[in-house]
């Protein structure tokens, strides 16, 4: 999960294409979902994480931003599934060891990626709900990254008020 993170920096100082961050996201939310309950969750939620995947690839291929909407609000169902799964194991330990610590720290890094998402969807349906400032409003859109990237810097408290919600 660190990795995507890091992941779209390295994509955009690499002039690579973004959407491979889609691809990152989806590569954590199917391992989170491996690591889900009882056999047959786990494979609802892999069955979940493979439909949102077909969904955005067929969104990017045809254009279709509501496909790519749903695909959206499938991943940030997940995530939180996962997220909810995470804490409930690190709450459920009777002493702190370091599976409970890395269950604490990925719920955190999938919350802050949950959020990331639902703004990134919240912008493609409703566009103007979040304002940006400097490079990003250059863009038109607010990308995946900066969804995620402003989710972190709310979570951290740090503010910077780059990318702000819009007034009504």
């Amino acid at each position: 999960m660190l990795l995507t993170l890091c992941a779209a920096p390295l994509l955009a100082a690499f002039h690579l294409d973004a959407r491979l961050l889609l691809l990152f996201v989806a590569v954590n939310l199917l391992t989170a979902a491996l690591g889900v309950g009882p056999r047959r969750g786990r494979r609802i939620l892999i069955v979940f994480t493979g439909l949102s995947l077909v969904l955005r690839v067929v969104s990017e291929l045809t254009g279709n931003l509501g496909l790519g909407s749903a695909s959206l609000v499938l991943w940030s169902m997940l995530a939180v599934i996962a997220t909810v799964s995470a804490v409930r194991f690190a709450l459920r330990g009777d002493e702190v060891d370091a599976e409970h610590l890395y269950a604490a720290l990925s719920s955190y890094v999938l919350a802050g990626v949950f959020f990331g998402v639902l703004y990134a969807a919240i912008e493609r349906v409703w566009p103007g709900s979040l304002v940006a400032t400097g490079a990003v409003a250059a863009l038109g859109e607010l990308p995946l990254s900066s969804g995620i990237y402003f989710s972190f810097v709310t979570l951290a408290t740090l503010g910077y008020g780059d990318i702000v919600p819009a007034r009504s």
